[in-house]
């Protein structure tokens, strides 16, 4: 049976998954009335959708021309002991189409999309999807930095300074600020930051000329002797002259000098300029994953 999510929940789907579980408690782009959990016989949890607010979703009520989709992210976990699986993965699947369905009449002028991914590998999980009406949105590729070996030291002709960022209200509204430039007017969420920055291994890298942020990166612990690089940018006036990297070589030292191996980030396919930067530096192919977008049209 699939029902709506519910407080009494969470300590089944803290063992199904654990990031969801700290998702649905503490950050707020997910919000209780876009999640579904499918229990069994004995009301055990087993399997959970939930659905959360994508950065672009901000903008939905006011409009902004630079978004040609608005997304919500779906989150799909479930049990892989159970049986049925495949069974309880389509009922959770036509749960949040048709939630979304509703969203989709609520906003008849915007382009809305529910967006989640799949590892290359994971071709089981991408026919299903495809069978419930997704469509095969594009490739993000997962590049990987070997933290093993040497990592290079630039010197920069601008006086800029690097490191990690004070993350006070002061600190957010200033590196959302600049995150919005370094984005070309599209702001990350808010929200999702502060659920990122309270983890205790996260960190933000910034760099800073005369007073203004110019560049930045965040990380964060991923799995045992593996972290993430991600949130990469660089405000327009300050891009092609070695500040993204060096910003991002900073974080790599900093991980490097707590004894972590391998640092990861992700980056669109059709990101040529951002791919040709992380190649440059050092970075290897590591896999990739497929973004699934469900935006069927609603009578």
């Amino acid at each position: 049976m699939v029902r709506n999510y519910e407080e009494k929940d969470l300590e089944s789907i803290q063992k199904l998954n654990f990031m969801l579980w700290l998702g649905l408690q503490w950050n707020r782009t997910y919000h209780k009335e876009d999640a579904f959990v499918a229990v069994d016989e004995n009301g055990t949890v087993v399997g959970v959708a939930a659905m959360f607010w994508d950065g672009t979703w901000y903008y939905l009520e006011k409009g902004n021309e630079s978004i040609p989709l608005y997304r919500m992210q779906l989150e799909l976990t479930i049990d892989k002991e159970c049986e049925n699986e495949k069974a309880i993965k389509k009922e959770l699947l036509q749960k949040a189409k048709e939630h979304f369905n509703h969203y989709q009449k609520l906003y008849p002028d915007k382009k809305l999309c529910l967006r989640c991914w799949c590892m290359a590998e994971e071709k089981s999980d991408m026919q299903d999807l495809l069978e419930e009406g997704f469509d095969a949105y594009g490739i993000t590729i997962i590049l990987a930095y070997d933290l093993t070996k040497n990592i290079p030291e630039r010197k920069l002709s601008l006086p800029i300074d690097i490191g990690i960022h004070n993350c006070d209200d002061a600190g957010i509204q200033a590196y959302l600020k600049a995150n919005k430039a370094g984005y070309d007017g599209i702001q990350d969420s808010e929200d999702e930051l502060r659920f990122m920055l309270s983890g205790e291994e996260t960190k933000l890298f910034t760099a800073r000329a005369q007073d203004q942020m110019i560049s930045s990166c965040i990380i964060w612990r991923v799995e045992e002797g593996r972290c993430a690089t991600e949130n990469v940018f660089t405000i327009p006036e300050y891009r092609r002259q070695g500040v993204g990297s060096e910003t991002l070589y900073t974080a790599l030292r900093y991980l490097k000098e707590k004894g972590e191996k391998l640092a990861t980030l992700t980056v669109m396919g059709t990101n040529h300029t951002a791919i040709a930067m992380y190649l440059s530096m050092g970075y290897e192919l590591m896999g990739n994953m497929y973004e699934m977008h469900y935006n069927p049209v609603v009578d």
